[in-house]
């Protein structure tokens, strides 16, 4: 497997990696290569440096070069890297959301993590992580915010073991304008787990 860096050229950068430690940004103090990997120069590419990770293993990382210095986020799997600069942007390119049972079309999801909503009738999603990587059973939040950051939606009390959760979606007949976004939070400290852009779709209702 090969990172590649887009670094200052005509220097002779150096990369170690460290594990992710739980819920938190904070590198472990040892990195897990065990001794800097040297950025090899891609040919005909200025200022691009390919680094070898034969070795390392599937997993997050913190990712601290120098020469120059710089920090990325990282996640490793069979097939790929993802690099990101914060855990939030790399868990966003890591999740589906698929609709359990929809009587309104189009799909909900669409572009990057774009959930599409409706204003009449309840609805159910299910959040699927693709990352190989299940939820912990802390109990959690889905919210969809209005442009200026008040609720639209608030669904409580949900908990999940395995890689998915079910949330039901309420209807809501509210104009909440343009820019509005979704995000599945921790209960206990309302940290963001999950989040994208959210679509409002509007249907006739009934008088």
């Amino acid at each position: 497997m090969i990172l590649v860096l887009a670094l200052v050229p005509d220097l002779s950068p150096t990369i170690n990696l460290f594990s992710r430690t739980t819920d938190s940004e904070a590198p472990d103090t040892s990195p897990v290569n065990g001794s800097p990997i040297a950025g090899t120069a891609i040919t005909n590419r200025p200022g691009h440096f390919q680094f070898s990770l034969t070795g390392i293993a599937a997993g997050d990382y913190v990712v601290v070069s120098a020469n120059p210095i710089g920090t990325w986020t990282i996640r490793i799997t069979a097939t790929q890297v993802l690099i990101s600069d914060t855990w939030n942007d790399l868990e966003q390119t890591q999740i589906t959301i698929s609709p359990l049972s929809f009587n309104i079309t189009p799909s909900a999801v669409s572009g990057r993590n774009r959930l599409t909503f409706y204003n009449s009738g309840e609805h159910p999603i299910t959040i699927t992580r693709t990352d190989g990587q299940n939820f912990d059973g802390t109990s959690m939040t889905f919210v969809i915010e209005r442009s200026d950051g008040s609720d639209l939606v608030r669904v409580t009390g949900l908990t999940s073991l395995t890689n998915s959760v079910a949330v039901t979606i309420p209807a809501t007949a509210y104009n909440a304008g343009p820019d509005k976004k979704w995000s599945l939070r921790k209960a206990s400290n309302d940290q963001v787990i999950l989040h994208g852009p959210a679509i409002m779709e509007y249907v006739a209702i009934e008088d």
